[in-house]
C-alpha cells in the first residue's frame, strides 16, 4: 500500500483547498456535499454527515495536529446517544440526529479515527488523550 512508501504524502486539506467553512464545516460537523450547490432532487435539507467529520479527524491527525484531532474526535463521540449510538447525519443548528439511526458508517468512523489517533500518538511517542470519547 502507498502508506508504507516513505515518499507517500496524503493530500491534506490545508494544501491548496478552500477553507473548511467553504466546504460546510460548522462546529466540527462537515457536510458530504452542499445541498444548495449540488441539489440532489430530494426535498429538504441535508444534515452534516458524521463520517465526513471523522475523516476530518483522520486528516488532522495525519497533519500532526493531534490536539485538534483529539478534541474533534471527543466532541463527535460526545454526540452519541445514551446507548453510544450515532446517526447518519446531525443538524448542526440543533444537534438533532437525522437520517438513518443507528448508522454503521458513523460507527466505522469512530473506530477508524480512534485507531488513526492512537497510531499517530504512538508514532510521536505521545499518549493518546481522547477524554470524553464515548464516556
Amino acid at each position: 500500500m502507498l502508506e508504507t512508501d516513505p515518499s507517500f504524502r496524503p493530500v491534506r486539506i490545508r494544501e491548496g483547498y478552500p477553507p473548511l467553512e467553504d466546504l460546510g464545516l460548522i462546529g466540527g460537523l462537515l457536510y458530504r456535499y452542499l445541498h444548495h450547490d449540488s441539489p440532489d432532487g430530494i426535498a429538504g435539507d441535508e444534515g452534516a454527515f458524521l463520517l465526513c467529520s471523522f475523516w476530518l479527524v483522520d486528516n488532522l491527525a495525519m497533519q500532526g495536529r493531534l490536539d485538534e484531532a483529539g478534541e474533534l474526535y471527543a466532541s463527535l463521540c460526545a454526540r452519541a446517544s445514551p446507548l453510544g449510538l450515532l446517526s447518519e447525519q446531525i443538524d448542526p443548528s440543533t444537534g438533532e440526529f437525522i437520517g438513518n439511526f443507528p448508522q454503521a458508517f458513523s460507527h466505522i468512523g469512530v473506530i477508524a479515527s480512534g485507531v488513526t489517533l492512537a497510531r499517530a500518538h504512538a508514532a510521536t511517542g505521545g499518549q493518546a488523550s481522547m477524554t470524553g470519547a464515548l464516556a
